[in-house]
């Protein structure tokens, strides 16, 4: 029997380069690098952080069948992956690469779902075609939870972390959310029936 693959502990030379490339997490330092009015959003991890990542990360060899695996793959043009989207200013990077694109994705994958119709519709503060939006994953879930609640960016192993124990809502529950937040704050009580529980939310 021939393993495909191994794993091995993350070897510090790897790790060594990443920290090298991506640097280390500045507290109280802005992220958010706005380029020609759009942000961008990557955080580097902090030294506690990269220390987790020496502790619990592993070294995936490469498969045994290397040579029939293709150079490069651009899941873009699959009918299972959304529209190109547009994070503006905000500092989403990350929750977008990782919930909106990735997690879509995969998820689409899984259900046959099939996004080809979708479209990004609004530019700037845009969103996906709306009759998609319940199987479109939201990068506002993700991004406003692992932020801190300041706009300058957040950190992939945070947002990996969310999905990975909580989950991530569909764009449209979390834009219901959103609308049932907003209406709270101005006093306006919301009644919403619990699916299956006769409960009310209010």
């Amino acid at each position: 029997m021939i393993s495909l693959r191994t794993q091995e502990v993350f070897p510090k030379r790897l790790l060594e380069g990443m920290k090298e490339t991506m640097g280390v997490y500045e507290e109280g330092r802005d992220y958010n690098e706005i380029i020609n009015g759009y942000g961008t959003g990557l955080r580097p991890p902090s030294a506690e952080e990269w220390e987790e990542i020496a502790n619990s990360w592993y070294e995936m060899k490469p498969f045994g069948l290397q040579e029939t695996l293709p150079v490069s793959l651009d899941h873009s043009s699959s009918v299972h992956f959304p529209p190109i989207g547009n994070q503006g200013s905000e500092g989403s990077c990350v929750a977008f690469s990782v919930g909106y694109y990735t997690a879509t994705f995969y998820e689409a994958c899984d259900r046959n779902w099939d996004l080809s119709g979708a479209q990004w519709v609004g530019g700037y503060y845009g969103a996906p075609t709306v009759s998609y939006q319940d199987r479109i994953l939201s990068p506002d879930f993700i991004y406003h939870q692992i932020n801190d609640g300041y706009d300058q960016g957040s950190a992939y192993q945070d947002a990996m972390k969310l999905i990975s124990n909580i989950g991530v809502s569909s764009w449209k529950r979390d834009a219901l959310q959103s609308e049932r937040q907003q209406d709270m704050a101005l006093g306006v009580c919301v009644g919403e029936k619990l699916r299956g529980t006769g409960a009310t939310l209010m």
